[in-house]
């Protein structure tokens, strides 16, 4: 005797997959939305941490260069103390030696700038015929160099007496 029942029940019904694929995606949308939320918090995130670091960078150099400010005149002709600083609301100058190495580097006119939104400094040579420091490279003129971009305004505190911090 042969067995000629035909199984009806192989397969899905059509009810059975759609209720399968709205399962699917009342279980997938809030996944979905979860990972593009982290995805945009770990974006700003990244951008704030560049800014923040850009900020450190550049309020390190400022600090470097302001500390190490010349405030004699550069000539030696008078050793008695004066401003190291001149400017008005366009800019702050001041003589420094920008490369890291007091002993060694040449002096520098720095002139920090804000313009169109951002700081620039530049830098000329500071004039002198023979450099401060022995066997110091040619002075020559140096690009100007943007520090910091989407700036409206800036403000530098600077206590020039003994032990102050600015």
């Amino acid at each position: 005797m042969t067995d000629t029942k035909v199984d009806n029940e192989a397969g899905f019904t059509l009810l059975e997959t759609v209720i399968t694929i709205i399962l699917m995606v009342l279980i997938s949308l809030p996944l979905y939305q979860s990972l593009t939320t982290s995805i945009n918090r770990w974006q700003q995130m990244y951008d704030n941490t560049a800014r923040a670091e850009e900020l450190f960078q550049a309020r390190r150099q400022l600090a470097r260069w302001i500390s190490e400010a010349y405030s004699f005149d550069p000539y030696r002709n008078n050793i008695s103390f004066n401003s190291p600083f001149t400017g008005d609301l366009s800019g702050l100058e001041f003589t420094t030696p920008i490369g890291g190495d007091m002993a060694r580097d040449v002096l520098y006119k720095t002139r920090l700038a804000l313009i169109d939104s951002t700081l620039t400094a530049r830098f000329e040579p500071d004039g002198s015929e023979t450099p401060l420091a022995i066997n110091s490279p040619a002075s020559e003129a140096l690009p100007s160099i943007p520090l910091l971009t989407n700036i409206e305004t800036i403000e530098l505190n600077y206590k020039a007496t003994p032990n102050a911090s600015w």
